[in-house]
C-alpha cells in the first residue's frame, strides 16, 4: 500500500477488461498512463469489517463478556485480530443481551494493507446461575388462633447461598417464592412469588449467604389437622427448583384426645466402633448421616371413638451412586435422592398421658405406608402399603426436648427405613427443630419439686485442625443429693450433632451424671457448641456453649510432587483423578509458563481446606501431587490451579 507507486503493466488488448493479475481485484488503479512504459499509481487499503459473535455465560456479577472475532481478509493474509473490553450493559441474567465491543486492533505481516473498525456489536446470554444451595429455616408446626379457627399464620423462611467459588455474584439479585404443593399455589394465594432477598451478614461484604421470608395465611378447613408440603423455588439471577429443601409443616387446631407434631430431626451418625461416622439410619432407604428428616403427622379417633383417623407426610435424603447424565456409559457420580414417606391408613395409636411420677407423655402409633422418591420434582413410588410405626414423647412446650423414631417396614418383611436404628430398635431422636403434642390425658395432681442444674463443659482441644478428632465432656451439676438422669445434647444452631444419655454410674473416666461426645465432623471457622441438658422429673433443664476454633489442615510437602518433562504447552491443565475418590487421589497439573504455582483445596462453601502445592514450575513439566483424604469427610470438594493470574478448577466427590 502507498502513494506514487511505480506499476509496471503488461497490458493484453486482445480481451477487453481482462487482467492476467489474479489478485486484480483486491486493488485499485488510477491516473494510469497507458502511454508510458512505466506509471504511478496508488493501492489504498482495503476496508477489513471485524464482527464478533458473543459467548454466552452463567451469571457471575459481572459485565465482562467474552467473543470470538472474524473478519473479511483476503484469503492467506498474515492477519490477527483483537479487542480489548467486550462488556454487558448490566450483569443480570438474560437472553440475547447487548455485547458492546472496543478497541478492536489488528496486527501482522500485511495489517498495514487494511485499515479496520474499532468497535462491534453483538449478543449473547447470561443464564441463572443454578449452583445454590437452599435450606428451609421457617416454621415447622403451627396451630390455629383458637379451637373454632382453621386459619393460622406461618412464617416461611429460607437462606440461599451462592455455591460458586470467587463469583462476584449478589446473592439479593436472586428472588424466593414458596410453592405449596397441596394448593398447587404459592403462598401468596398467586401462580407465582418473587420475594426479595436480604443478606444474612448485614455488616459484612459478604454477598454470597441470603435468606427470604413470608407469613402465610394457611387454611386447614374443617380437619383438625393438616399438613402442608412446601417447596422453596429460587428465581432472578439465581436458580432452584429441586426437592431437597422440601419440608413439611403442620398446622392443628389445640384439641384434646389427639396426637400431633411437626418438625424435622437430623439423621445421627455412629460414635464409636468400626462404623464410627457412618450413618446410623438402617434400611433399604437409609437416610445420610446429618441429613434432615422433616415430618408431619396427626392421629386422632372420630367423635365416637370406633375410628382412627389421621395422615403423616415424612422426607428423607439418601445419596445414592447415580450414572452421571454428561459422562460416559459406566461413570457413576454422587447424587442426593429424596423420598417421602406418606401414610394415611392408620391402625393404631397408643397414648400414655403424663404423671406425677412420669411427666412426658407419650405415644406410639401404626399404620401403612407408602414411599416415593421425588427427588427430579416428579413422583416416582418405589414401595406401596409397607408397615409404619411412629413413636414420640412429649416434653412440654416449646418441645425442643421432644423425641421422635420413624419405622416403616417392607409388607413382606425387612426394614425399609429406621431414624436412629440401634441394632434392634429404632431409638428416639431430639428433635432439631418443631414440636410434638400428645394429648388424651393431664398432668394435674400436685407439683414437682425440681431441683436447678448446670451444665459444665470442656473439650479436649479447644483448638483443633480440620479433621482431628475432638472430644467433648459434660458434666450436669446440682446442690442436692441424687443424680441426675436424661439426655444431654451438642448442636450448633439448629443443627443436632449429637444426642447422648447421661451416665447414671460412675466409670473409670466419666463420673455419673456426665457424658462425652466425640468429632471428627466440624469445619473450618469457629463454631460456638451449646450443650443442653433435656432434664428429668427431679432435675430442671439446663444450658451452656463452649468455643471450638477448628484451622485448615497443614499444607502437604511440595517434595510429594513427581514430575515428568513433555513438549510446549499451550494451556494450563488441572485434572484430578480417580473421581469420585475414596482414600487416595493423584493431583495432575502443567501450566502454560513457568513461574509460581499454587494448588488449594477447598470446600463446598468456598472455605480453604488445605495447600496441596506452592512452588515453582516449569513450563512443559507435568507434575503429579498424590492427595490423601486423611480425615476428610465425604462430600464435594473444589482443587483450583492458579499460575500466571489464569485459575483452573475442578470438582472433587469424595466418598467412601
Amino acid at each position: 500500500m502507498g502513494t506514487g507507486k511505480t506499476v509496471t503493466a503488461t497490458v493484453a488488448i486482445n480481451a477487453p477488461n481482462a487482467t492476467t493479475n489474479v489478485d486484480a481485484g483486491n486493488y485499485s488503479l488510477a491516473n494510469v498512463n497507458a502511454s508510458a512504459t512505466n506509471a504511478a499509481s496508488y493501492i489504498t487499503a482495503r476496508a477489513l469489517v471485524v464482527a464478533a459473535t458473543g459467548i454466552n455465560k452463567v451469571y457471575d456479577g459481572l459485565t465482562t463478556a467474552t467473543v470470538n472475532l472474524s473478519d473479511n481478509r483476503v484469503s492467506g493474509d498474515v492477519l490477527t485480530t483483537a479487542y480489548t473490553t467486550a462488556t454487558f450493559a448490566n450483569a443480570d441474567a438474560e437472553t440475547n443481551k447487548v455485547v458492546s465491543v472496543n478497541v478492536i486492533s489488528i496486527s501482522g505481516d500485511d495489517a498495514g494493507n487494511y485499515t479496520a473498525n474499532t468497535s462491534a456489536m453483538t449478543t449473547a446470554t447470561i443464564t441463572p446461575n443454578n449452583s445454590v444451595k437452599v435450606t428451609y429455616t421457617g416454621a415447622v408446626y403451627s396451630s390455629t388462633s383458637a379451637i373454632n379457627s382453621s386459619k393460622a399464620t406461618v412464617t416461611l423462611s429460607a437462606t440461599v447461598q451462592d455455591m460458586i467459588l470467587g463469583s462476584a455474584g449478589d446473592i439479593r439479585t436472586a428472588t424466593v417464592g414458596f410453592y405449596i404443593v397441596e394448593t398447587s399455589k404459592y403462598s401468596n394465594g398467586e401462580t407465582t412469588q418473587y420475594l426479595p432477598v436480604g443478606l444474612v451478614n448485614f455488616n459484612s461484604n459478604d454477598l454470597k449467604n441470603g435468606t427470604a421470608t413470608f407469613n402465610w395465611t394457611a387454611d386447614i378447613g374443617s380437619a383438625d389437622s393438616k399438613q402442608f408440603t412446601v417447596k422453596t423455588v429460587v428465581n432472578g439471577n439465581y436458580s432452584y427448583t429441586g426437592s431437597e429443601a422440601n419440608t413439611v409443616i403442620t398446622v392443628s387446631k389445640p384439641l384434646d384426645s389427639f396426637v400431633t407434631g411437626g418438625g424435622y430431626i437430623v439423621i445421627p451418625t455412629i460414635q464409636s466402633g468400626a462404623q464410627s461416622g457412618m450413618t446410623a439410619s438402617a434400611g433399604k432407604y437409609a437416610a445420610d448421616g446429618g441429613s434432615k428428616a422433616n415430618f408431619g403427622f396427626n392421629i386422632k379417633y372420630n367423635k365416637s371413638g370406633t375410628n382412627l383417623q389421621g395422615n403423616i407426610n415424612t422426607i428423607i435424603r439418601r445419596t445414592k451412586m447415580d450414572q452421571d447424565p454428561t459422562g460416559a456409559p459406566g461413570v457413576l457420580v454422587p447424587v442426593v435422592h429424596v423420598y417421602q414417606i406418606k401414610g394415611n391408613v392408620m391402625s393404631s395409636l397408643a397414648v400414655q398421658a403424663a404423671t406425677a411420677s412420669s411427666p412426658d407423655a407419650k405415644a406410639t402409633f401404626n399404620g401403612q405406608a407408602n414411599i416415593q422418591d421425588i427427588t427430579t420434582g416428579t413422583s416416582e413410588s418405589v414401595e406401596g402399603n409397607a408397615s409404619l410405626q411412629v413413636t414420640m414423647t412429649d416434653k412440654g412446650e416449646p418441645g425442643t426436648s421432644d423425641g421422635i423414631s420413624i419405622t416403616v417396614w417392607h409388607k413382606d418383611g425387612g426394614l425399609l427405613f429406621a431414624s436412629d436404628w440401634s441394632g434392634s430398635i429404632t431409638k428416639e431422636d431430639v428433635l432439631a427443630k418443631g414440636n410434638l403434642v400428645v394429648r388424651g390425658g393431664s398432668y394435674n395432681s400436685g407439683t414437682k419439686a425440681i431441683t436447678t442444674t448446670s451444665v459444665v463443659s470442656s473439650s479436649t482441644n479447644n483448638t483443633s485442625t480440620l479433621g482431628s478428632v475432638v472430644t467433648f465432656t459434660a458434666k450436669v451439676a446440682s446442690q442436692t443429693t441424687g443424680t441426675p438422669t436424661g439426655t444431654v445434647s451438642f448442636l450448633e444452631g439448629n443443627t443436632v450433632l449429637g444426642n447422648m444419655p447421661l451416665n447414671t454410674t460412675a466409670t473409670t473416666t466419666t463420673p455419673a451424671g456426665s457424658v462425652t461426645f466425640t468429632t471428627s465432623a466440624l469445619s473450618l471457622g469457629t463454631h460456638t457448641i451449646t450443650v443442653v441438658y433435656s432434664g428429668d422429673v427431679k432435675f430442671a433443664s439446663s444450658t451452656t456453649t463452649i468455643t471450638q476454633e477448628v484451622t485448615g489442615a497443614s499444607a502437604r510437602s511440595v517434595l510429594a510432587a513427581t514430575t515428568t518433562s513433555t513438549s510446549k504447552v499451550a494451556n494450563n491443565l488441572l485434572e484430578v483423578y480417580p473421581n469420585p475418590m475414596a482414600v487416595n487421589a493423584t493431583i495432575h497439573f502443567h501450566t502454560e509458563k513457568g513461574g509460581k504455582a499454587q494448588v488449594y483445596l477447598y470446600d463446598q462453601l468456598g472455605r480453604l481446606v488445605s495447600t496441596l502445592y506452592n512452588a515453582e514450575v516449569q513450563s512443559g513439566q507435568e507434575y503429579y501431587v498424590p492427595f490423601n483424604r486423611e480425615l476428610l469427610a465425604d462430600g464435594v470438594y473444589f482443587c483450583r490451579l492458579i499460575s500466571n493470574g489464569k485459575v483452573e478448577n475442578q470438582r472433587i466427590n469424595i466418598v467412601r
